[in-house]
């Protein structure tokens, strides 16, 4: 096992952080409150434009959040996060 922090990677199971949207303050990238506590898959580790933490590309278990954004009702089925954003969920055995 390793000694450095954790870091996700493609295939890991993950879920993010309470707060987000609300309690955690992201400079990069806005997101909701209705995100926090929603679990899913890292699909891919890569670099965004204007937003370089943002790397890791987490595609959501159903049910899918829901938010709104300009007045209308978003369902979002994947966002990109950064490593503090997450945190590592273990499968059922």
């Amino acid at each position: 096992m390793g000694t450095g922090p954790w870091r996700p990677h493609a295939g890991d199971r993950v879920r993010v952080r309470s707060g987000i949207g609300e309690a955690i303050a992201c400079d990069e990238s806005t997101h909701y409150p209705e995100e926090a506590g929603r679990t899913g898959t890292v699909r891919r580790e890569h670099d965004l434009a204007g937003t370089p933490a943002h790397r890791f590309m987490v595609v959501f278990d159903p049910p899918l959040p829901q938010v709104i954004l300009l007045e209308k009702e978003l369902t979002l089925d994947a966002r990109h996060y950064a490593v503090g954003e997450l945190e590592p969920i273990s499968e059922p055995q």
